[in-house]
């Protein structure tokens, strides 16, 4: 099990069919779920708690509110449809076309051990949430939880090869030492 959590990605659950011609509605379950580009790539689905896969090639996505109108080749009627129903779905990382602008996917970020120029280490990069303005890594470690905006200004460099984050925080991020 342990070389498919490294193989794949789990970036949405079917919630059901839109129509008669087997489109599938799917939600997303990560936060790489919006950057995804699918079309043309191997999309697997798997039943919660089991091991078995079942591939499909998309021909084409719909971006919708909280996920996405998937039409998969050979899936042509809501009978061909029904047994992805409530499946996990999956695609291969290696599979990922590079992000616009060279941004890594939010699972590549995941784990990143974070330094502050004037801090040091402050902990592990544990979560992402999106607000209206911009999303916010959550990281914890020796400072607690600590909430970095997810903009330029603040990270200096993305460093996967190494698992490492650097940023310079502003004053009142991090107690200073005589606050804690």
């Amino acid at each position: 099990m342990s070389r498919e959590v490294n193989t794949f990605l789990t970036w949405g659950a079917v919630a059901g069919a839109r129509g008669l011609r087997g489109e599938l509605k799917v939600r997303y379950l990560s936060p790489d779920g919006p950057d995804l580009q699918l079309s043309g790539l191997a999309v697997w689905f798997r039943r919660p708690g089991e091991e078995a896969l079942i591939c499909h090639r998309v021909k084409e996505t719909e971006p919708q509110r909280q996920g996405l109108i998937l039409r998969l080749e050979k899936v042509e009627t809501s009978e061909d449809a029904r047994p992805l129903f409530g499946c996990e779905a999956l695609v291969r990382r290696e599979d990922l076309p590079p992000l616009s602008g060279g941004r890594p996917y939010w699972f590549q970020l995941e784990g990143l051990q974070v330094w502050d120029l004037r801090h040091g280490a402050i902990g592990r990069l544990d979560d992402l949430f999106t607000t209206p303005a911009h999303p916010i890594y959550v990281v914890n470690g020796s400072y607690g939880e600590v909430l970095i905006p997810a903009v330029g200004q603040f990270i200096i460099e993305i460093d996967l090869e190494h698992r490492r984050m650097t940023v310079d925080l502003p004053a009142g991020l991090i107690p200073e030492a005589d606050e804690i």
